[in-house]
């Protein structure tokens, strides 16, 4: 009887308190949380998958951050720095640093405003806003090196080959007039891509050109069409639409909005960081999209939460206008429940995925020789 209550009495001991259970589990969900954010956050650069903030890009970031690279290879190529353009008038090339500080890099004299750096990549509005590398069309500069995790213009031009005197900025190329291209890629390179020379991936492809074929073969528009019933179907396509989760659809689309452009319309979409101007018809965009769908599918799906951009654009002032998180609006405690409230919601989408691939059912195939159907 002795031995019995005695036996009771340590089991009571050791039944955990409510308290105790909480914590136990917050340290396993800590600790799934670690290791989710070590597969998923942290992956080397691979030269296709930038690296900011120690966070591997998705495919949509990575396509802009691939082309903002591109972007400021054409125009380091091509355009002296901002106040160079008087170097022979007033005698020196030096760029202010507050002028560097807002993105105000290259020179209005040399710039070519017609040169698409990525206008429809970069807008819904086809031609609206055609990117610039000087003047009013050059605020994109501040939105890519707030992107790339820089502090202000002058640090990001500082790092890409310019050189500091007496409080103001020049080139280093010849007589101080630009910067080395060649110095520029290596610095992001070395940044954001392992040292390698950035390219797209399928997954990246998929994106760039799906946003650029309705930027421009579609002036911005993304409305399906039902029915191709008295349209031209050289100007019908059928694209795989997948979303940022990775779920997959077929689509048809027109172009045939006007008769401004036709079917073998070529789309100038970038400048190379070679300096080579690329250009699609709307036809060889459509080819490029639907060949890379399963691509896309396969690493949307694969990402938890999605592919979902992180990009926030820069205010008129150069300051990176950044979305609130849970770290930023949870006080004193939050390092420690931020992670938690993470890793839960981590969890979840990883389970709903495992549960997604068991909601799909496949159809009997009807073709011969299936033993099931025959039976059926």
């Amino acid at each position: 009887m002795n031995n019995k209550k005695l036996s009771i009495s340590v089991i009571r001991r050791f039944i955990p308190t409510p308290v105790i259970i909480v914590f136990a589990l917050s340290l396993i969900v800590f600790g799934l949380f670690t290791q989710t954010h070590n597969s998923f956050a942290a992956p080397t650069a691979s030269g296709k998958n930038p690296v900011v903030g120690g966070k591997s890009l998705g495919p949509t970031d990575a396509a802009r951050s691939w082309l903002y690279y591109n972007m400021l290879s054409y125009c380091a190529r091509n355009n002296n720095l901002y106040r160079a353009a008087n170097f022979d008038v007033v005698g020196n090339s030096r760029i202010k640093l507050t002028d560097a500080q807002k993105g105000l890099w290259f020179d209005d004299a040399l710039a070519t405003r017609n040169k698409p750096l990525g206008n429809y990549f970069l807008s819904t509005a086809g031609d609206s806003s055609i990117p610039s590398c000087s003047g009013e069309n050059s605020s994109w500069i501040i939105d890519a090196i707030n992107f790339w995790g820089y502090t202000d213009g002058t640090a990001a031009l500082l790092d890409f080959g310019a050189v500091e005197i007496d409080g103001e900025l020049t080139g280093n190329g010849p007589g101080g007039r630009r910067i080395k291209v060649e110095t520029l890629q290596t610095a992001i390179e070395k940044k954001l891509y392992g040292g390698q020379n950035p390219s797209l991936s399928k997954a990246q492809e998929y994106i760039f050109y799906r946003h650029s074929f309705f930027a421009s073969c579609m002036a911005g528009k993304t409305e399906s069409i039902t029915s191709t019933a008295g349209l031209d179907l050289n100007f019908v396509y059928m694209i795989t639409m997948i979303d940022n989760q990775g779920v997959r659809d077929t689509e048809l689309f027109t172009t045939y909005l006007s008769d401004t452009f036709g079917q073998n319309s070529r789309f100038l979409l970038f400048n190379d960081s070679g300096g080579t101007s690329v250009s699609k018809t709307c036809t060889e965009m459509v080819d490029i999209i639907n060949a890379d769908a399963d691509a896309y599918q396969t690493e949307a799906a694969s990402i938890p939460g999605g592919d979902v951009p992180t990009f926030t654009k820069a205010d008129a002032s150069g300051s990176d206008s950044k979305l609130s998180t849970c770290e930023t609006s949870v006080t004193g405690l939050g390092w420690i429940i931020c992670p938690l409230i993470t890793g839960m919601s981590e969890l979840d989408d990883a389970m709903w995925k495992s549960v997604k691939a068991l909601l799909n059912v496949s159809p009997l195939n009807q073709q011969g020789g299936e033993t099931i159907y025959a039976a059926w």
